[in-house]
C-alpha cells in the first residue's frame, strides 16, 4: 500500500517536471532552437516564487538552429555526433539532422528515467522497470519511437498529453516533498 502511494507521488512529480520542461522546449522550438542534449542533468529544479519544483532547462551549449542563414557560423562540425549517447534519438546515430522530434525522444527517455530510475531504449520500455499506468507507459513509448514520424510531434502536444493523464502535483506537494527529503 505504501509502495503504491510512493509510486503515485513519483509519477505525479515526474509528470509535473516534464510538463515544465515541455514549456521551455516549446519556447526554444518556437524560436527555431533545437536543444540536442535533453537529459535529467540539464533539468535544474529550483524554487521560484514559492514554487519548490520549478524546472529550468539548462545547457544550451550544443543547440542547433533550425534555419541557418548565409554567414552564420556553425557551432558544430557537419557529421559531429552531439549529445549524451543514451538520450540520442536513433536517427541521429545514422547522421540525420536533429529536430524537434529528437528533443522529444530525449525528453521521453528522461521521463522514463524519472518514473523508473532506468532509461528507455529506442521504442521500448525497460524490462525490469517498475510498472506505471498503461497510458503513461504508452506515452513514453510513443516519445521514444524508433521512427521520428511515430513520435509525439511537438513539446506542446506532449504537454497536452501529459495533462490528459490527470495527474496533479501542487506547490504544497512540492514543499512537502522537499521538507521530507531534508536530512534530519
Amino acid at each position: 500500500e505504501n509502495t503504491t502511494f510512493l509510486a503515485l507521488v513519483v509519477q505525479a512529480r515526474a509528470i509535473h517536471l516534464v510538463t515544465q520542461a515541455c514549456l521551455a522546449l516549446e519556447e526554444a522550438h518556437a524560436a527555431g532552437i533545437i536543444h540536442r542534449d535533453i537529459k535529467p542533468h540539464n533539468l535544474f529544479v529550483t524554487e521560484v516564487d514559492g514554487d519548490a519544483d520549478f524546472v529550468k532547462l539548462l545547457d544550451f551549449g550544443v543547440v542547433r538552429f533550425r534555419a541557418v542563414t548565409p554567414g552564420d557560423q556553425r557551432l558544430t562540425y557537419t557529421g559531429a555526433l552531439i549529445g549524451t549517447p543514451v538520450y540520442l534519438a536513433p536517427e541521429l546515430w545514422g547522421g540525420a539532422t536533429a529536430d524537434e522530434r529528437s528533443d522529444i525522444y530525449a525528453l521521453g527517455v528522461t521521463l522514463c528515467f524519472l518514473l523508473t530510475g532506468r532509461e528507455a531504449l529506442a521504442g521500448s520500455w525497460p524490462r525490469d522497470a517498475p510498472p506505471v499506468p498503461p497510458a503513461l507507459e504508452a506515452l513514453v513509448r510513443r516519445c521514444v519511437a524508433v521512427r521520428p514520424e511515430e513520435r509525439v510531434p511537438s513539446a506542446r502536444e506532449l504537454r497536452r498529453s501529459l495533462a490528459d493523464l490527470g495527474s496533479t502535483w501542487t506547490r504544497t506537494d512540492a514543499a512537502r516533498f522537499w521538507r521530507d527529503a531534508e536530512p534530519a
